[in-house]
């Protein structure tokens, strides 16, 4: 091994002596060799700015800077946003979704091709993941207080529906401000530890004035049922 000075920064260098030998010209990096040789394109060169984020698009080797500048992209999260956005319009969503539908129809998965897909979204590696709250809201939803909770809304209400005036039968009990949306305030200000517990004591999720007796065709009708909590109102929570 040699010590030689870099022929452009003249900062020192190891090199093999074999190396030092059979070069009349040492560089440290790709750098200073693009700029002792005066090439069009010095490394690392930017090419342009990213269409979907804007940031400057940077390359380290000649690939992307010739006549065809391909590179429009700064990484694979902005291809995926640009895709999802432009590309993948709901109406192409649907054609590959009858695509796949097609392809598929008939085929069987073997059995372990199925458990090894089930444990690869299984808890926190599925993109529905909640932090673990989802057993216990489970719970609470089928704890006594939660009878005990729309009992007393029934008998509130006199059994009747409070959209249509429909009486008896089969009546649900509503809530008002969404039961998900009292319990992510809990866990907000309480954290998920024992949060059956905390559950028990938070007289907000227990509140008679927060619900409503509705019949289940009303239910569905109503701005707060199943999903449509997924809103702007409720965003700050989740």
């Amino acid at each position: 091994m040699m010590i030689v000075r870099c022929d452009y920064c003249h900062k020192k260098i190891i090199r093999e002596s074999s190396r030092v030998r059979s070069r009349q010209h040492h560089y440290c990096n790709l750098v200073c060799y693009n700029k002792a040789t005066k090439r069009k394109y010095i490394y690392p060169y930017k090419l342009g700015q990213c269409i979907e984020c804007g940031k400057d698009i940077f390359v380290n080797n000649s690939m992307y800077t010739g006549k065809a500048k391909t590179k429009r992209f700064c990484n694979k999260t902005c291809i995926m946003k640009y895709r999802n956005r432009i590309m993948w319009t709901p109406e192409k969503r649907r054609i590959q979704g009858q695509r796949a539908a097609l392809i598929n129809r008939g085929k069987v998965r073997s059995l372990q091709s199925r458990v090894n897909y089930a444990l690869a979204n299984t808890g926190s590696k599925s993109h529905f993941w909640l932090g673990g709250k989802t057993g216990h809201s489970r719970t609470i939803r089928n704890c006594f207080r939660m009878t005990e909770w729309k009992k007393a809304v029934l008998q509130r209400d006199n059994y009747t529906c409070q959209y249509c005036g429909k009486r008896g039968g089969y009546l649900e009990a509503d809530h008002i401000e969404p039961f998900s949306v009292v319990l992510q305030r809990l866990i907000n200000r309480e954290g998920i530890d024992e949060l059956y517990e905390k559950a028990l004591q938070y007289d907000r999720l227990w509140d008679v004035e927060n619900g409503r007796t509705l019949c289940p065709k009303c239910h569905k009708m109503t701005d707060t049922f199943a999903l449509k909590t997924n809103d702007k109102r409720w965003s700050y929570l989740f």
